[in-house]
């Protein structure tokens, strides 16, 4: 992958990101929105990173909810 520079998905949720200057995560939640503490955690994986973009998708029942909370979570952190 690395050779191709092609760009590795994580599950942000459940795993660190790949030290690049590019993330995309992808977040599978459940039935159920995500809670505050589960979204930090998932910015605290991406803060903590070398990348300079990173693209979060939601997918899941409650998709737009948890992106939509994750968004606020990220524009009052700066």
């Amino acid at each position: 992958m690395e050779e191709l520079d092609i760009i590795p998905v994580v599950d942000l949720s459940k795993f660190d990101p790949p030290p690049r200057e590019l993330i995309y995560g992808r977040i599978f939640g459940g039935l159920k929105p995500m809670t505050k503490s589960e979204l930090q955690a998932i910015y605290k994986r991406v803060n903590k990173s070398i990348a300079r973009k990173v693209y979060v998708c939601f997918h899941g029942a409650r998709m737009y909810r948890d992106a939509e909370t994750f968004s606020t979570l990220v524009n009052y952190e700066r």
